[in-house]
């Protein structure tokens, strides 16, 4: 996996689009894009190992890559 290069301070909501990962921050209406080594893809699974505070991102055929949270 390759790490993208964000960094999360107060982010309420993640998600997958089709092309990429995003995410809201409060108090805002538009989702921000996240990850600048992130292919620009589909990314239809994301999962958060919490212990780790790792955010997995599953993309559809380039291989699953990750953000550390912290």
């Amino acid at each position: 996996p390759s790490p993208m290069d964000w960094h999360f301070n107060t982010i309420k909501h993640a998600a997958g689009f089709d092309d990429g990962v995003k995410v809201l921050n409060p108090g805002k209406k538009n989702w921000k894009t996240v990850g600048q080594d992130l292919p620009t893809t589909p990314v239809p699974i994301l999962e958060i190992a919490r212990d780790q505070r790792i955010l997995f991102a599953g993309t559809h055929g380039l291989g699953v890559w990750y953000l550390n949270l912290d």
